[in-house]
Protein backbone atom coordinates (compact mmCIF):
# COMPACT_ATOMS: atom_id res chain seq x y z
CA UNK A 1 0.00 0.00 0.00
CA UNK A 2 1.19 3.54 -0.62
CA UNK A 3 1.70 5.72 2.29
CA UNK A 4 -1.49 8.05 2.94
CA UNK A 5 0.73 11.25 2.75
CA UNK A 6 2.07 10.36 -0.48
CA UNK A 7 -1.52 9.69 -1.86
CA UNK A 8 -2.65 12.86 -0.38
CA UNK A 9 -0.35 14.74 -1.90
CA UNK A 10 -0.11 13.24 -5.11
CA UNK A 11 -3.68 12.93 -5.67
CA UNK A 12 -4.06 17.30 -4.83
CA UNK A 13 -1.01 17.79 -6.83
CA UNK A 14 -1.97 16.05 -9.78
CA UNK A 15 -5.79 17.16 -9.76
CA UNK A 16 -4.28 20.38 -9.48
CA UNK A 17 -2.22 20.44 -12.55
CA UNK A 18 -4.40 19.16 -14.74
CA UNK A 19 -7.41 21.26 -14.38
CA UNK A 20 -4.61 24.32 -14.00
CA UNK A 21 -3.17 23.18 -17.30
CA UNK A 22 -7.22 22.08 -19.04
CA UNK A 23 -8.36 26.13 -17.72
CA UNK A 24 -5.20 27.47 -20.25
CA UNK A 25 -5.72 24.91 -22.97
CA UNK A 26 -9.38 25.50 -22.94
CA UNK A 27 -8.78 29.70 -22.36
CA UNK A 28 -6.23 29.42 -25.82
CA UNK A 29 -8.83 27.25 -27.93
CA UNK A 30 -12.06 28.83 -26.23
CA UNK A 31 -13.07 32.67 -27.68
CA UNK A 32 -16.00 33.25 -25.33
CA UNK A 33 -15.80 36.74 -23.99
CA UNK A 34 -12.69 37.99 -25.87
CA UNK A 35 -14.44 40.50 -27.96
CA UNK A 36 -12.88 44.25 -27.65
CA UNK A 37 -9.94 42.31 -25.75
CA UNK A 38 -6.32 42.44 -27.07
CA UNK A 39 -5.38 38.97 -27.54
CA UNK A 40 -2.17 36.93 -28.12
CA UNK A 41 -0.30 37.11 -31.47
CA UNK A 42 -1.30 33.74 -33.62
CA UNK A 43 2.56 32.50 -33.58
CA UNK A 44 2.75 33.06 -29.25
CA UNK A 45 -1.03 31.48 -29.40
CA UNK A 46 0.45 28.70 -31.40
CA UNK A 47 3.06 28.09 -28.71
CA UNK A 48 1.61 28.73 -25.67
CA UNK A 49 -0.96 25.49 -26.84
CA UNK A 50 1.55 23.07 -27.65
CA UNK A 51 3.00 23.82 -23.87
CA UNK A 52 0.29 23.44 -22.05
CA UNK A 53 -0.73 20.79 -24.01
CA UNK A 54 2.52 18.72 -23.34
CA UNK A 55 2.46 20.03 -20.43
CA UNK A 56 -1.43 18.29 -19.90
CA UNK A 57 -0.30 15.34 -21.19
CA UNK A 58 2.80 15.31 -18.57
CA UNK A 59 -0.08 15.70 -15.40
CA UNK A 60 -2.05 12.99 -17.04
CA UNK A 61 0.43 10.12 -17.04
CA UNK A 62 2.48 11.39 -13.77
CA UNK A 63 -0.23 9.59 -11.42
CA UNK A 64 -0.09 6.15 -14.18
CA UNK A 65 3.95 5.85 -14.02
CA UNK A 66 3.58 6.99 -10.25
CA UNK A 67 1.37 4.08 -9.04
CA UNK A 68 2.55 1.41 -12.02
CA UNK A 69 6.27 2.00 -10.34
CA UNK A 70 5.89 1.86 -6.61
CA UNK A 71 3.40 -1.34 -6.76
CA UNK A 72 6.26 -3.92 -6.76
CA UNK A 73 4.33 -7.16 -7.35
CA UNK A 74 2.16 -5.37 -10.20
CA UNK A 75 5.22 -3.53 -11.56
CA UNK A 76 7.45 -6.67 -11.88
CA UNK A 77 4.35 -8.50 -13.52
CA UNK A 78 3.74 -6.03 -16.29
CA UNK A 79 7.26 -4.38 -16.80
CA UNK A 80 6.56 -3.68 -20.27
CA UNK A 81 3.19 -1.38 -19.56
CA UNK A 82 5.20 0.26 -17.05
CA UNK A 83 8.17 0.97 -19.79
CA UNK A 84 5.73 2.38 -21.75
CA UNK A 85 4.20 4.54 -19.07
CA UNK A 86 7.49 6.02 -18.03
CA UNK A 87 8.64 6.12 -22.16
CA UNK A 88 5.68 8.24 -22.49
CA UNK A 89 6.21 10.45 -19.41
CA UNK A 90 9.85 11.24 -20.47
CA UNK A 91 8.09 12.23 -24.11
CA UNK A 92 5.60 14.45 -23.11
CA UNK A 93 7.99 16.64 -20.99
CA UNK A 94 10.83 16.75 -22.95
CA UNK A 95 8.52 17.76 -25.63
CA UNK A 96 7.17 20.49 -23.48
CA UNK A 97 11.24 21.92 -22.50
CA UNK A 98 11.79 21.73 -26.33
CA UNK A 99 8.47 23.78 -27.14
CA UNK A 100 9.36 26.46 -24.29
CA UNK A 101 13.29 26.66 -25.93
CA UNK A 102 11.57 27.09 -29.04
CA UNK A 103 9.24 30.05 -27.71
CA UNK A 104 12.34 31.48 -26.32
CA UNK A 105 14.01 31.63 -29.65
CA UNK A 106 11.31 33.13 -31.55
CA UNK A 107 10.19 35.55 -28.76
CA UNK A 108 14.23 36.84 -29.45
CA UNK A 109 14.04 36.97 -33.12
CA UNK A 110 10.97 38.78 -32.30
CA UNK A 111 12.12 41.78 -30.28
CA UNK A 112 15.85 42.03 -31.63
CA UNK A 113 16.48 44.24 -34.41
CA UNK A 114 18.88 43.60 -37.12
CA UNK A 115 19.50 44.99 -40.60
CA UNK A 116 20.88 41.63 -42.06
CA UNK A 117 18.81 39.66 -44.65
CA UNK A 118 18.72 36.78 -43.11
CA UNK A 119 17.23 37.83 -39.67
CA UNK A 120 14.76 39.50 -41.88
CA UNK A 121 13.91 36.59 -43.65
CA UNK A 122 13.28 34.61 -40.27
CA UNK A 123 11.59 37.47 -38.77
CA UNK A 124 9.00 37.98 -41.56
CA UNK A 125 8.54 33.57 -41.29
CA UNK A 126 8.14 33.41 -37.71
CA UNK A 127 4.74 31.63 -37.99
CA UNK A 128 5.76 29.40 -40.68
CA UNK A 129 9.15 28.56 -39.08
CA UNK A 130 7.17 28.08 -35.55
CA UNK A 131 4.95 25.44 -36.85
CA UNK A 132 7.88 23.76 -38.62
CA UNK A 133 9.79 23.69 -35.55
CA UNK A 134 6.90 22.79 -33.08
CA UNK A 135 6.10 19.95 -35.94
CA UNK A 136 9.90 18.53 -36.09
CA UNK A 137 9.98 18.40 -32.16
CA UNK A 138 7.07 15.94 -31.59
CA UNK A 139 8.42 13.59 -34.74
CA UNK A 140 12.03 13.32 -33.43
CA UNK A 141 10.74 12.99 -29.87
CA UNK A 142 7.98 10.55 -31.28
CA UNK A 143 11.17 8.86 -33.43
CA UNK A 144 12.92 8.68 -30.72
CA UNK A 145 10.53 7.56 -28.00
CA UNK A 146 9.28 4.74 -30.04
CA UNK A 147 13.33 3.34 -30.67
CA UNK A 148 14.03 3.42 -27.17
CA UNK A 149 10.78 1.28 -26.09
CA UNK A 150 10.53 -1.63 -29.24
CA UNK A 151 14.33 -2.18 -28.10
CA UNK A 152 14.48 -2.28 -24.14
CA UNK A 153 10.99 -4.73 -25.11
CA UNK A 154 12.62 -6.60 -27.31
CA UNK A 155 15.51 -6.79 -24.31
CA UNK A 156 12.99 -7.57 -21.46
CA UNK A 157 11.65 -10.34 -23.63
CA UNK A 158 15.05 -11.73 -24.39
CA UNK A 159 15.73 -11.78 -19.81
CA UNK A 160 12.79 -13.00 -19.80
CA UNK A 161 13.50 -16.13 -21.64
CA UNK A 162 16.86 -16.88 -20.23
CA UNK A 163 17.85 -17.84 -16.69
CA UNK A 164 21.40 -16.59 -16.75
CA UNK A 165 21.76 -13.81 -14.34
CA UNK A 166 24.56 -12.52 -16.00
CA UNK A 167 22.24 -11.51 -19.41
CA UNK A 168 21.60 -8.05 -17.64
CA UNK A 169 25.10 -6.90 -16.99
CA UNK A 170 25.88 -7.61 -20.65
CA UNK A 171 27.29 -5.76 -23.44
CA UNK A 172 23.91 -5.04 -25.34
CA UNK A 173 22.17 -3.84 -22.07
CA UNK A 174 25.20 -1.45 -21.14
CA UNK A 175 25.06 -0.53 -24.06
CA UNK A 176 20.82 0.08 -23.82
CA UNK A 177 21.33 1.98 -20.47
CA UNK A 178 23.55 4.75 -22.25
CA UNK A 179 21.69 4.67 -25.20
CA UNK A 180 18.77 5.18 -22.85
CA UNK A 181 20.26 8.13 -20.83
CA UNK A 182 21.49 9.74 -24.39
CA UNK A 183 18.14 9.95 -25.62
CA UNK A 184 16.30 11.10 -22.54
CA UNK A 185 18.88 12.40 -20.60
CA UNK A 186 21.78 14.09 -22.04
CA UNK A 187 20.83 15.50 -25.14
CA UNK A 188 17.14 17.04 -24.51
CA UNK A 189 18.66 18.37 -21.50
CA UNK A 190 21.91 20.27 -22.40
CA UNK A 191 20.02 21.06 -25.84
CA UNK A 192 17.01 22.66 -24.47
CA UNK A 193 18.07 24.18 -21.37
CA UNK A 194 20.95 25.46 -22.20
CA UNK A 195 18.92 27.24 -25.45
CA UNK A 196 16.50 28.35 -23.04
CA UNK A 197 19.55 29.81 -20.42
CA UNK A 198 20.96 31.50 -23.55
CA UNK A 199 18.28 33.30 -24.12
CA UNK A 200 17.59 34.28 -21.38
CA UNK A 201 20.70 35.91 -20.88
CA UNK A 202 19.86 37.76 -23.84
CA UNK A 203 16.78 39.30 -22.58
CA UNK A 204 18.52 40.19 -19.62
CA UNK A 205 20.42 42.37 -21.37
CA UNK A 206 18.05 43.63 -23.92
CA UNK A 207 15.89 44.76 -20.71
CA UNK A 208 19.18 46.51 -19.29
CA UNK A 209 19.59 48.45 -22.40
CA UNK A 210 16.08 49.73 -22.86
CA UNK A 211 16.33 50.65 -19.43
CA UNK A 212 18.88 52.98 -19.65
CA UNK A 213 18.36 53.92 -23.27
CA UNK A 214 14.47 55.16 -22.69
CA UNK A 215 13.03 57.07 -20.41
CA UNK A 216 8.91 56.23 -21.22
CA UNK A 217 9.06 52.83 -21.48
CA UNK A 218 7.61 51.10 -17.85
CA UNK A 219 5.40 49.30 -19.66
CA UNK A 220 7.13 47.35 -22.60
CA UNK A 221 10.16 47.29 -19.34
CA UNK A 222 7.39 45.44 -17.76
CA UNK A 223 6.19 43.06 -20.25
CA UNK A 224 9.79 41.95 -20.61
CA UNK A 225 10.35 41.41 -17.34
CA UNK A 226 7.32 39.47 -17.18
CA UNK A 227 8.77 37.06 -20.06
CA UNK A 228 11.90 36.75 -18.29
CA UNK A 229 10.10 35.24 -15.00
CA UNK A 230 8.29 33.65 -17.34
CA UNK A 231 10.93 31.15 -18.82
CA UNK A 232 13.44 31.30 -16.27
CA UNK A 233 10.66 29.51 -13.56
CA UNK A 234 9.77 27.14 -16.09
CA UNK A 235 13.53 26.88 -16.84
CA UNK A 236 14.20 26.00 -12.95
CA UNK A 237 10.84 23.76 -12.59
CA UNK A 238 12.51 21.43 -15.47
CA UNK A 239 15.67 21.43 -13.80
CA UNK A 240 14.05 20.35 -10.94
CA UNK A 241 12.34 17.70 -12.26
CA UNK A 242 15.72 16.42 -14.17
CA UNK A 243 17.53 16.46 -11.04
CA UNK A 244 14.91 14.78 -9.46
CA UNK A 245 15.05 12.01 -11.96
CA UNK A 246 18.56 11.12 -12.63
CA UNK A 247 18.41 10.91 -8.52
CA UNK A 248 15.57 8.77 -8.33
CA UNK A 249 15.32 6.60 -11.64
CA UNK A 250 17.75 3.99 -12.07
CA UNK A 251 17.46 2.56 -15.52
CA UNK A 252 15.26 -0.58 -15.59
CA UNK A 253 14.87 -0.51 -11.74
CA UNK A 254 12.71 1.81 -11.47
CA UNK A 255 10.05 0.25 -8.93
CA UNK A 256 11.65 1.61 -5.77
CA UNK A 257 9.81 3.67 -2.67
CA UNK A 258 12.91 6.10 -2.81
CA UNK A 259 11.15 7.62 -6.06
CA UNK A 260 7.84 8.72 -3.60
CA UNK A 261 10.17 12.10 -3.39
CA UNK A 262 9.81 12.21 -6.84
CA UNK A 263 6.45 11.59 -7.95
CA UNK A 264 5.45 14.16 -5.46
CA UNK A 265 8.08 16.60 -6.66
CA UNK A 266 7.10 16.00 -10.03
CA UNK A 267 3.41 16.53 -9.80
CA UNK A 268 4.20 19.85 -7.52
CA UNK A 269 6.03 21.03 -10.28
CA UNK A 270 2.92 20.37 -12.60
CA UNK A 271 0.62 22.46 -10.69
CA UNK A 272 3.45 25.35 -10.56
CA UNK A 273 4.35 25.36 -14.52
CA UNK A 274 0.51 25.97 -14.65
CA UNK A 275 0.55 28.73 -12.35
CA UNK A 276 3.43 30.45 -13.62
CA UNK A 277 2.08 30.39 -17.09
CA UNK A 278 -1.15 31.83 -15.76
CA UNK A 279 0.08 34.23 -13.42
CA UNK A 280 3.17 35.64 -15.69
CA UNK A 281 0.64 36.22 -19.18
CA UNK A 282 -1.60 39.54 -19.38
CA UNK A 283 -4.36 37.19 -21.27
CA UNK A 284 -4.60 33.91 -19.14
CA UNK A 285 -4.34 36.89 -16.07
CA UNK A 286 -7.56 38.26 -17.77
CA UNK A 287 -9.36 35.11 -18.58
CA UNK A 288 -8.89 33.58 -15.15
CA UNK A 289 -10.27 36.94 -13.53
CA UNK A 290 -13.10 37.16 -15.46
CA UNK A 291 -14.02 33.46 -14.50
CA UNK A 292 -13.53 34.59 -10.81
CA UNK A 293 -15.53 37.63 -11.04
CA UNK A 294 -18.35 35.31 -13.02
CA UNK A 295 -18.22 33.31 -10.30
CA UNK A 296 -18.57 35.89 -7.32
CA UNK A 297 -21.55 37.30 -8.93
CA UNK A 298 -23.40 34.05 -9.54
CA UNK A 299 -22.41 33.51 -5.52
CA UNK A 300 -24.14 37.21 -4.96
CA UNK A 301 -27.26 35.97 -6.81
CA UNK A 302 -27.64 32.85 -5.22
CA UNK A 303 -27.41 34.79 -1.74
CA UNK A 304 -29.71 36.87 -2.87
CA UNK A 305 -32.68 34.75 -3.59
CA UNK A 306 -31.88 32.83 -0.62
Amino acid sequence: MLPSTFFSVLVVSSVGGVLSHLFIVLCLFLPQGEEGKKKLGQSVTLAYRYVAGSNLLFCLSNPGVSFQCLQKNFCFDHRIISQLLFVFNCMTLYCTIWFTAILCLFYCIKILQSVNSLFLKLKSNISMLLRWSMASGILVNSFSSSYIFLMDTCRLLIIQNKTDTNVQNSPSNVFMEALYGLFYIIFPSVVTLLSCLTIMIYLCRHIIKIKNRLKDTQSCLERQRRVVILFSTQLFLYIVIIVSSLKSYSFYTICKEANYVFFEVNSLCCWAMAANLILQNRFLRWKLENILTSFRQLVLRIKQKC
